[in-house]
């Protein structure tokens, strides 16, 4: 049974490098998966097959996107440096979980871009520095909101991988320096695929299937836990008084037990 995927990147004829790179693939995805693209957009999302926009605010995601998505089996997500092409996509790429495809761990000139000329939010920008490296990176990223330290200069001390690697039940780089980089903050799988210039597309896209198989069961026990979370919310508010009350807390219990159970198994299966 072929998988379905959306695939989030920008697309020929926008002048970046990542349209170039999924149009050399674009051939071979389709011959393997159902795939929907999606572009971004400066109002959110454009679905390329049936021209619907999703629309949001900057730093915002589409929640009526969130059904497109779980149509599909998983979700590629590109992420490269230009808040015009990956502003909504990392955010999206937060709040619904898929396969990150990481062109550079460095990605702390996006999000610098993001919260300086899209949001305006020098807030926001500090407390996050400060959160993924403390008071160090708080006054780094004053002094760098305040052009009195160059960006170039301390990238490789405040990457802010963490930032896009949250979340993701795996990423796909293409060098061993970013795959080495990005082991070392987080404990989510990483796959080192060559560049798709130096690759024939028919060999990297076998790839990207072996990867999109070995997630599955990441995803299925992602599923499994949060409708076990869910259903114990339910539970606290049921009433334990009544013969059908209690019935209804144990089917709830039991459902939930058995949940974490098959949410273990398919932990043991990925790994």
């Amino acid at each position: 049974m072929r998988r379905k995927i959306a695939w989030f990147a920008p697309l020929p004829p926008e002048p970046t490098e990542i349209p170039e790179y999924t149009a050399r693939l674009h051939q071979e995805i389709e011959r393997e998966f159902d795939v929907s693209y999606f572009a971004e957009v400066d109002s959110g999302f454009l679905c390329v097959a049936t021209d619907q926009r999703y629309r949001c605010r900057p730093g915002g995601v589409p929640h009526e996107i969130f059904r497109a998505i779980g149509e599909c089996d998983v979700a590629f997500y590109e992420i490269g440096d230009d808040p015009k092409f990956h502003l909504h996509t990392l955010f999206l790429s937060r709040a619904k979980p898929g396969i990150i495809v990481l062109h550079n761990h460095r990605v702390h000139s996006l999000i610098e871009k993001i919260y300086k000329d899209r949001l305006g939010d020098r807030e926001g920008y500090i407390t996050l520095m400060q959160r993924c490296y403390g008071n160090i990176g708080a006054e780094a990223a004053a002094a760098i909101w305040a052009g009195k330290l160059p960006l170039h200069q301390v990238v490789d001390d405040f990457p802010l991988t963490e930032v896009a690697t949250a979340n993701a039940l795996a990423l796909i780089v293409h060098s061993e320096e970013d795959a080495a980089a990005i082991r070392r903050c987080t404990s989510v799988p990483v796959f080192r695929l060559p560049p798709p210039d130096s690759a024939e597309p028919r060999e990297y896209v076998a790839e990207l299937t072996r990867v999109t198989a070995l997630v599955e069961p990441m995803r299925l026990r992602r599923a499994k836990l949060l409708l076990a979370a869910r259903l114990g919310e339910r539970l606290a508010h049921v009433p334990m008084s009544g013969p059908v009350a209690q019935q209804r807390h144990r089917a709830c219990a039991e459902m939930i037990t058995e949940l974490l159970g098959n949410a273990a198994a398919s932990t043991r299966l990925a790994g």
